[in-house]
């Protein structure tokens, strides 16, 4: 998919050319060994650690999507999904409407939220875990059409405040974040070590490649957590 690119920025190249052979862990080496700067770096590894995400981008909601396609790395992620398209190893119509909204202007794409944390702090919530929680529910709600403006936000805000209090396990919430991060990272470890026992025995192609998305899919949950 390498000479599918077009006008390809170079991490983008590199994302495309490594990504048949490592995952987004090893490609950081790659990169160090190499010596690229840190910046070409951590996109290089942003991108592979989300191509998978837009596998299926039409059927996902637009809360999950618009997180990656707002991120920097964006054009380099869509660019390199566009390549794969033309090498036949992708769905065109997954590139289509990523490009399509990608391409938006900046205030659709990635309009101001309508809650932050100063109204969680006015209505004496003290900065927490929770903070993230209720905030992103906001968001979501915003990105996926749920509510439209400020008033109905805070309202949103106030009714899972509430919610909040009256199931205390809801706090627990980054407890169990922080459960699915370590088994994320075992079963990373574990997939790495499966991939790199059939690259050296020379397995099955197809073999290979499921671990490899595995391991892509895995990589993107774990970044998603850790963003989040």
């Amino acid at each position: 998919a390498l000479d599918r690119l077009d006008q390809p920025e170079l991490a983008a190249a590199l994302a495309t050319l490594l990504r048949r052979w490592v995952d987004a862990e090893a490609a950081d080496e790659v990169c160090r060994r190499w010596r690229l700067s840190n910046r070409h770096t951590d996109r290089v590894r942003w991108i592979l650690a989300h191509r998978s995400v837009l596998d299926g981008a039409r059927s996902k909601p637009w809360s999950q999507m618009q997180r990656v396609l707002a991120a920097d790395g964006a054009s380099d992620l869509v660019a390199m999904l566009e390549a794969e398209v033309r090498a036949g190893l992708a769905d065109p119509n997954d590139a289509a409407w990523c490009r399509a909204r990608l391409d938006q202007p900046r205030v659709v794409l990635d309009p101001p939220p309508l809650a932050t944390g100063d109204d969680l702090k006015e209505r004496g919530l003290a900065p927490g875990p929770l903070y993230r929680t209720l905030l992103d529910r906001v968001r979501d709600a915003q990105l996926d059409g749920e509510i439209h403006d400020r008033d109905a936000a805070l309202r949103l805000v106030d009714r899972l405040i509430a919610a909040a209090a009256a199931r205390p396990e809801e706090r627990a919430m980054d407890k169990r974040t922080k459960k699915r991060i370590e088994a994320l990272q075992e079963r990373l470890q574990r997939l790495r070590q499966q991939l790199a026992g059939t690259r050296k025995q020379k397995d099955d192609a197809a073999e290979t490649a499921a671990l490899q998305r595995q391991v892509a899919e895995a990589e993107a949950e774990l970044a998603r957590l850790k963003e989040g």
